[in-house]
Parts: C-alpha cells; sequence; structure tokens
C-alpha cells in the first residue's frame, strides 16, 4: 500500500457523481459508453479512467499518477485553456514548494541544459512539442501540452561569462483550474524527466 490508497479511495468516492461524457469534452479524452470510462493522454501515453480506478496497459496504476488523473477528471476546467502563461509560485496552494520546484524542476533543467538543445528536434517529436509561441529572451524555448487544457513552457538560458544556466517554467494561466498545483508540479516532474531522458 503506497501512501496515496487513502486519498485514492477519497477520490474515487467523489469520482461517483461526475459524468464521465461531460468530463470526456473538458479532458479531450475519448469516452467509451460499453463500460462508462474515459480514455485520456498524459505525455503522449494513455490512461482509461474509470469508476474503480486509473489503469495503463490494462493495469491499475496507483500513487501520483492516479491521483493526478483523478483530481484532473474532479477539477472545474475552465472555458478554454489561458494562452497567457505564468510561473509555478502564482498558483494557490503552492507556496512551501516554490523553492524545492525552482531546484529541482527548473534547477533539473538548467543542469541539463546540453542535453536539451542536443535532442531538442527529438523532445519536440516524441512529447508533441513546439517552439514556444511567446517572447522571450531564452536561448532554448519549447512548449508542451502534456495534458488536455495544461501548457507548459520550458524556458533554457544558455550560461555566459557571469552567470551559469538557468531555467523558468511557466504554465498556461488557468492549468490550476484542470490540476490542483500539487498534481502540476508532479506533471512538470513527469515531463521535465521525459525531456531529459
Amino acid at each position: 500500500m503506497d501512501n496515496y490508497t487513502e486519498a485514492i479511495k477519497t477520490l474515487l468516492e467523489d469520482v461517483k457523481n461526475i459524468s464521465f461524457k461531460q468530463a470526456a469534452r473538458r479532458l479531450k479524452a475519448k469516452y467509451n459508453s460499453s463500460d462508462d470510462s474515459l480514455e485520456v493522454k498524459m505525455l503522449q501515453k494513455k490512461y482509461h479512467i474509470t469508476r474503480k480506478g486509473v489503469f495503463f496497459d490494462g493495469k491499475l496504476t496507483s500513487g501520483l499518477v492516479s491521483l493526478m488523473l483523478l483530481n484532473a477528471l474532479l477539477s472545474p476546467g475552465d472555458k478554454a485553456m489561458d494562452i497567457a502563461f505564468k510561473p509555478y509560485k502564482s498558483f494557490f496552494g503552492t507556496g512551501g514548494h516554490v523553492g524545492y520546484f525552482a531546484h529541482a524542476k527548473e534547477g533539473f533543467l538548467a543542469k541539463n541544459w546540453q542535453k536539451v538543445l542536443q535532442n531538442q528536434d527529438d523532445i519536440l517529436s516524441r512529447l508533441d512539442g513546439a517552439q514556444f509561441s511567446g517572447e522571450t529572451s531564452a536561448d532554448i524555448a519549447l512548449e508542451f501540452e502534456p495534458f488536455a487544457n495544461i501548457k507548459l513552457a520550458c524556458l533554457i538560458y544558455k550560461p555566459d561569462e557571469e552567470f551559469g544556466p538557468s531555467a523558468k517554467i511557466l504554465f498556461s494561466a488557468n492549468a490550476d483550474k484542470y490540476m490542483p498545483a500539487e498534481c502540476l508540479e508532479e506533471l512538470t516532474r513527469m515531463l521535465v524527466r521525459e525531456m531529459v531522458g
């Protein structure tokens, strides 16, 4: 039994009252009426959400992936993805995690900037990404939609004579309408690991 078992049980109780058919539109998911389930994509992997849990490759998943997807199912969503971007620290509930986020996610990306630069085309292809659509002075600027209606921009600055490498990760401004902040943090961890390999 992992640390998330009780939280997942509670979320599954709440899921009983959700219309999967309506949630499918909000989550850009495929609704399966034969078993009242959803097929969702997260980081280009397909997951099945049922009233009994979250499945990947026919096996029940546990831990953070289940927690993230069930939270997304229960989140209110929004009318449309906001194309403006903002930093993690601007979302409600991030207070104690901001320093860790900067170190573990942005710092990890900055440390691996050469790998990202070298494999940029492969990363964009594998993770269905694109060049960042906004204005930036970053040396490497990539944009991803790792989950329905949640965009992440990864902005990487190469080192120079004065400063070492650095990175900034930004989110579509209404990302917290689709996942709570702690789930956004985990989604970022998964994306950064997939990018670096």
